[in-house]
């Protein structure tokens, strides 16, 4: 009779809804979010979502049974908390490569901006020249202002702000850039 009870037992235990586990991947999944997966691993977030779906659904498969054993359901919620923690790693990562990818973007725009100003100090002034220098100079003070609001957001943790102020930035630091070299260029050839 004894060997019977923990077969009881053992059948009990499985009979019972695992919220534990539900709980668990729950929790999972929105330490997910709260990370920026919907931001930073759409796709990955979208597949996280899918799995937790597909585990509920053969948890309420299983709870309409006679005989209810969740080990099934036990197995997926416990795959899907771990989906959420790879989610959740990739999530930093990608933040990591955005970070990285702002840093180098910002110190290439300082670049192009001291090289642009030397051109313009080098430039030919003349009626017409003096004042495209100035419209020039104008742009590039904006392009720091925006390099100024891109770091500003970087640090606030706003990635995805500040990666677009800065693609924004660079774009008119190397158009300028390009525009002076061209200027620099036709005068010096001309000069010969």
């Amino acid at each position: 009779m004894s060997a019977i009870i923990p077969g009881m037992m053992a059948l009990a235990s499985c009979t019972e809804l695992p919220q534990q586990q539900i709980d668990e991947a729950k929790a999972a999944i929105e330490s997910a979010k709260t990370f920026g997966a919907e931001i930073y691993a759409a796709e990955q977030y979208l597949a996280l979502e899918d799995s937790m779906e597909n585990a509920m659904g053969v948890m309420n498969e299983q709870s309409g049974e006679f005989f209810k054993n969740y080990d099934k359901s036990i197995e997926k919620l416990a795959a899907v908390k771990v989906q959420a923690e790879n989610v959740s790693a990739a999530v930093e990562t990608q933040k990591q490569e955005i970070k990285t990818n702002v840093a180098t973007m910002f110190a290439e725009i300082k670049m192009l901006i001291e090289e642009s100003m030397q051109l313009i100090a080098e430039a030919p002034k003349g009626k017409e020249g003096t004042s495209a220098l100035l419209a020039m100079k104008g742009e590039l003070d904006a392009v720091e202002v925006v390099l100024t609001e891109g770091n500003n957001l970087l640090a606030q943790d706003q990635l995805q702000a500040s990666l677009g102020k800065a693609t924004v930035a660079k774009d008119k630091a190397l158009q300028l850039n390009t525009e002076l070299k061209e200027i620099m260029s036709k005068y010096k050839s001309a000069k010969i």
